[in-house]
């Protein structure tokens, strides 16, 4: 009886990851900015595209940045962001998002260049439990845009992580945190190519949201 207990139990805990989402935290809370020996050091990251891992957030506004450098600094200030993901790279639909009030008032906060949605685990539509998922992160500064599409139309300061993969939780496994988040370096687009990327970006956010 014991042995069929166990078995049995072995079956469901098996039955749960493998047909529960994967989860994640969306925090980038231990991550460094630094990553195979790019991106400065761990006491003063600075922004590189190199850095595909453990990645921080970047500005190009100095005043916004901490340790502004080299034309860029960690952000600094409150920003908005909003997350998407999927099981590849070609089915991703928002997580959630949030406007405004990440860090509460200028260079007040010694987590700069991070970002979190509290503790509470998000699961990523059409994933299955512990599996590598495929994520998006879209960052602007302030709250005077709602949108991230918004903020590219008008001009303002917006930087897009591209699609990376990130480990997940899921079922009787811990979520994971965005430790697979490149660098990411918010900056105003190039006047000519403005209205192509505030308009490729809106079509692409609808393009998801449909999804």
């Amino acid at each position: 009886m014991k042995q069929l207990l166990i078995t049995a139990l072995a079956v469901t805990a098996a039955a749960v990851t493998s047909y529960g989402q994967g989860t994640i935290f969306i925090n980038n809370l231990n991550n460094t900015g630094v990553y195979n020996g790019n991106g400065g050091t761990v006491a003063n990251p600075v922004f590189s595209s190199l850095v595909t891992q453990n990645g921080l957030i970047f500005t190009t506004d100095s005043t916004e940045a901490y340790q502004f450098s080299g034309g860029s600094g960690l952000i600094a200030d409150d920003f908005s962001w909003a997350l998407y993901g999927g099981a590849s790279a070609n089915s991703l639909t928002l997580i959630t998002s949030e406007t405004g009030s990440q860090i509460a008032g200028d260079n007040s906060n010694v987590n700069y260049g991070d970002f979190t949605e509290g503790g509470d685990t998000f699961s990523v539509a059409g994933t299955t439990a512990s599996s590598t998922v495929y994520l998006e992160l879209y960052v602007w500064e302030g709250n005077t845009y709602s949108t991230y599409a918004a903020a590219l139309a008008g001009g303002d300061y917006t930087g897009v992580s591209g699609v990376f993969t990130n480990p997940s939780g899921g079922g009787a496994a811990q979520p994971f945190a965005l430790t697979g988040m490149p660098d990411v370096l918010v900056t105003v687009p190039e006047p000519t190519s403005m209205a192509l990327a505030a308009l490729g970006g809106a079509s692409l956010l609808l393009f998801r949201r449909k999804k």
